[in-house]
């Protein structure tokens, strides 16, 4: 909220204060000549363009988002625990990939270096702590 309010109100406020405000007085409304100054079209591009970039940014972010039934189980996972929005999930659907296991699998062997997350979206699963770390605080539970 903060910084919406310091990028509506306080950086036009700056930005009218080092470049000046056009000279509004001289536009089409003006008596002859009239001439459209080059400070009054610079406004008119600046500000338009950063209109059309939020709005296109806006229109890209809302757009609707499909997933399969099982990306759709484990985005409302994110989403009630997280909040993480549709178009977040889809890049972590992208890095990431869904895997099922039969019954008794193995899934990380004990000998394997840890270079995954592992996230259960359903089922149960067995943990076997293997390392010393591991073996020590599940002694203190």
């Amino acid at each position: 909220m903060t910084t919406c309010v310091l990028r509506a109100v306080l950086l036009p406020q700056v930005v009218h204060a080092l470049a000046g405000m056009p000279a509004w007085g001289d536009g089409l409304a003006a008596p002859a000549p009239r001439l459209l100054p080059p400070d009054m079209l610079g406004w008119a591009v600046v500000t338009g363009l950063f209109h059309v970039v939020a709005t296109a940014r806006l229109l890209r972010d809302e757009r609707p988002v499909a997933f399969t039934e099982e990306e759709e189980r484990a985005w409302r996972l994110f989403y009630r625990r997280s909040g993480m929005e549709r178009l977040e999930f889809r890049e972590v659907v992208r890095r990431g990939a869904f895997e099922s296991f039969a019954p008794g699998a193995v899934i990380l062997a004990p000998d394997a270096p840890l270079q995954r997350l592992c996230l259960l979206v359903e089922g149960l699963v067995e943990i076997n702590a293997t390392y010393r770390s591991s073996l020590a605080a599940a002694a203190r539970s």
